[in-house]
Order: structure tokens, then sequence, then C-alpha cells
């Protein structure tokens, strides 16, 4: 989350040891750390297609699903005052566009018939497809056009800890996790199975 970052250094050559010496570009981040006063951040970003205006070419054509909200808090502060401080973040990011035009392949009618008559416990997974409309030259495939909705979310979170033993040393640990669910509609696992 950029609300987590204090400072980003970008190398593109001559790399002290520290960084490494392969070739191309090198990004550092500092995540930020917590101070003796406490500051924090609340933010939230919304856009859908009620905002949108209507389009001047198909004006009766009603503006398709497109919902996208990115939000999150921040804060920072001590635990012991010059001591040991804190730094928590979070970002989620919830997005979900229902019009998305799909080309993909599918089961054909004969390929599930086969498998629901060989392997009884498959039939669910190979039906959960849609449809196909036209075969290819594979007789086990059909190909799949339509329009599909296509959510996406994403939740992030740093949490930091920071501590000065004394003047000279110090030391923090910081945990990191971002867990993401991206659903490509039909392609991906359509051409996993066939």
């Amino acid at each position: 989350s950029t609300e987590a970052i204090a400072e980003f250094k970008v190398d593109s050559g001559a790399y002290t040891a520290d960084t490494g010496g392969s070739a191309g570009g090198q990004t550092s981040l500092i995540s930020k750390s917590g101070t003796n006063q406490f500051h924090g951040s609340v933010f939230d970003y919304l856009r859908n297609n009620y905002f949108d205006a209507m389009s001047p070419i198909k004006s009766s054509v009603a503006r398709p699903v497109f919902q996208l909200n990115q939000f999150g808090a921040s804060l920072g502060g001590p635990i012991v005052k010059d001591r040991t401080f804190f730094f928590a973040n979070y970002e989620g990011y919830r997005q979900h566009l229902g019009g998305v035009p799909e080309t993909g392949y599918v089961p054909s009618p004969a390929f599930r018939a086969q498998i629901a008559q060989s392997q009884p416990a498959l039939a669910a997974v190979v039906n959960a497809y849609p449809q196909g409309q036209a075969p290819t030259s594979d007789p086990n495939v059909y190909s799949f056009t339509g329009v599909v909705p296509s959510p996406q979310r994403e939740d992030a979170a740093t949490a930091r800890v920071d501590h000065h033993f004394n003047e000279k040393d110090s030391g923090y640990v910081r945990y990191n996790v971002d867990i993401g669910n991206s659903t490509a509609p039909w392609d991906a696992l359509a051409h996993a199975v066939v």
C-alpha cells in the first residue's frame, strides 16, 4: 500500500554490495514507522457505473455494471515513548465488471456425455462450464463467446514495530500480508481442463 511507504529508491546500475549486481532496475522501499505522536489516515475511492455518462452512440443501451471501491486506513504511534513504536496499515480493493466480453473454449456436448458416463464424479465440474456455440477442430472442444462478470478482491496489510535499544542500536519487525482473488471468467480454467 502506498500509505505504508516512507521512502523509495530506484537503482538502474552500479549497485552496491547490499543490493546485488544483477542487470536491470531495482526498487528499494522503506516502510513507515511510528513516532512519539499518533498519526493516521483514512481514505476511500469510489467509482461506479452510476457516475458514468451514457454513450452518445448507443443512448438506449444501459451502462454496463462497473463498481470500484478502494479504501484503507493507517495508524502509527508510541508503545513506549522514545523507545518503542508501532505502525499498522490496511488497504482493500473491490472491483466488479458486469459486462466483460470473453472468448474461450468449453467442453463439447459429446465430451460432457462421455465424462458423465465414464467418470460421474467429474460431471459436475465439466457441466459447470457454459454451453459452447460452435465446434472447433477438436471434437471435445466448443468455442464460447459471451459477456460474463469479472470480480476482483484484494486485501493488503502491514504491521511494523520499531525499538531503540540505545542511541546507536535499533531494530524493527515487519509483517506484510496480501491476499487477492481475481476471477478471469472462463478461458484460464477451460484451457486447463481441455
